[in-house]
């Protein structure tokens, strides 16, 4: 390992110092944010560089600059953005802001297409069907606006309580 440090282990610290970031200090948390598993990120780590398609996706999540993440050395205290200069924890909270607002989107795109779901009625199925698709519609909708719901509650919270 450089003398630097693993570019996602100074990353995840990154992150987790901002109040309404922490979530995203821990390993399991920074995986949910990059949408990658717990291990994974372990084994990331653990490197001594990171896969260019890897560095990408923290990139597109994080706002974080690829050319660091591959080559910490350039900043080896200091996360550096895509967009140049040093990395913010407001340009974090950005790109979260609008991963839980193109969620909101989807859910509601979802909901309309599960509600418009119609088995004929002719069908000798159709009333077992009806309550299969709206136990599905109203789990799956419950499940997207409550993840959603939640974690714009807590980041809402946690950036009034760091003001």
């Amino acid at each position: 390992m450089s003398k630097q440090g693993n570019p996602i282990k100074l990353l995840r610290k990154f992150i987790g110092g901002h109040p309404a970031l922490h979530q995203f200090g821990t390993q399991r948390g920074f995986a949910d944010l990059i949408e990658r598993s717990e291990p994974y990120v372990r084994v990331l780590e653990g490197k001594e560089k990171i896969p260019g398609k890897v560095a990408r996706q923290i990139r597109d999540r994080t706002g974080t600059s690829v050319e660091w993440l591959l080559d910490p050395s350039i900043s080896p205290d200091t996360p550096l953005a895509e967009l140049g200069g040093t990395l913010t924890h407001q340009t974090v909270i950005d790109l979260v802001k609008h991963e839980i607002a193109e969620n909101r989107s989807l859910a509601a795109r979802l909901r309309a297409e599960a509600e418009s779901i119609q088995v004929p009625a002719s069908s000798p199925y159709a009333k077992l069907v009806d309550g299969l698709l709206a136990a599905w519609r109203d789990k799956l909708i419950g499940e997207l606006e409550e993840g959603d719901r939640k974690n714009f509650d807590d980041l809402m919270m946690k950036l009034g309580e760091s003001k």
